[in-house]
């Protein structure tokens, strides 16, 4: 008896449930898109499928934030990459630019070498020695050579220095800007004479040119052939600066070098004009001296006019 009771119960149940649907059904078929049966679907739904947009929403977002990390590893990786080859680039360039820098000057110092007999021989500069009193600078060549102390040394452009001392194999040499240096000189366009001196910022001053001298800035400065070292028209720079003191009897005149200390690799080591021989084995005097620098000199003279 209980069974079938049960049994009923469940059949009423469902027909119950059947009914109550296939009215809602109808209900909602005839109802309108703004009804409460629609509204009440629409927000089910939401409610439904609400964890589900959101667990999507999470994926998506740590799928993206795990692609930004690795394409960030790789623009990393790849931005290193291309600053090695920049670098190497670079490297590349400047050590070319050396090399073609170096080639310029050694042809440079072969055709001078071709056309002057007083020129001894070229040296490379290998070190620089900075003490209290100023820059010195070593080169690779020495006594085995034939250098000699007091030898001038000059480049392509003008008048370096001279050989301060001389070793069997390499020599100090100490450059014309240097605060114990001093060298015969001479206005090339007024003949007058003076002494170029160095100074402890590295800079030339042309000494004992009197206040009513004609000198003007521009004007070349080239060693005189007087004190026994330098040959005579050799280059030394141009008047940079003048200014009169009314306390002193001589201007004061900075020479602008025509050399450039910093970037100067290889010199010129010449014989001493007291010490080359003439073809006839007897020293030279100054007169001689004077006719056989006329080559040298006259192209440097001309460098400096250009400049």
């Amino acid at each position: 008896m209980r069974g079938r009771r049960k049994g009923s119960r469940l059949y009423l149940t469902l027909a119950l449930v059947l009914i109550i649907a296939i009215a809602i059904s109808s209900v909602f078929i005839k109802e309108t898109r703004g009804g409460f049966l629609h509204e009440f679907k629409n927000r089910a739904r939401d409610i439904a499928t609400y964890p589900l947009s959101t667990v999507k929403k999470g994926y998506t977002s740590i799928e993206n934030w795990l692609l930004g990390v690795f394409r960030a590893a790789e623009l990393r990786e790849e931005n290193l990459k291309l600053r090695n080859e920049l670098k190497n680039a670079r490297r590349t360039i400047l050590e070319a630019q050396d090399l073609k820098k170096e080639n310029e000057e050694l042809r440079t110092l072969l055709e001078l070498k071709k056309r002057n007999q007083e020129i001894l021989c070229f040296a490379e500069i290998i070190a620089i020695n900075q003490e209290l009193s100023g820059k010195f600078y070593t080169v690779d060549k020495g006594t085995a050579d034939g250098v000699e102390e007091n030898m001038p040394v000059i480049t392509p452009d003008g008048v370096f220095g001279k050989v301060y001392s001389a070793g069997k194999s390499s020599s100090i040499v100490i450059p014309v800007n240097h605060p114990l240096s001093a060298v015969s000189a001479r206005v090339a366009e007024t003949s007058e004479r003076g002494i170029v001196e160095g100074s402890t910022d590295g800079k030339l001053y042309l000494r004992f040119i009197p206040r009513e001298s004609k000198v003007s800035i521009g004007m070349v400065v080239v060693t005189s052939g007087l004190g026994g070292v330098y040959p005579e028209g050799v280059l030394i720079g141009t008047i940079k600066s003048i200014k009169d003191d009314p306390n002193s009897l001589d201007l004061q005149i900075e020479v602008g070098p025509a050399v450039n200390f910093l970037t100067t690799d290889f010199v010129i080591i010449m014989k001493s004009p007291l010490s080359a021989p003439e073809k006839t084995g007897k020293k030279t005097s100054a007169a001689g001296i004077s006719k056989r620098s006329t080559t040298l000199s006259e192209v440097l003279i001309e460098k400096g006019v250009r400049q």
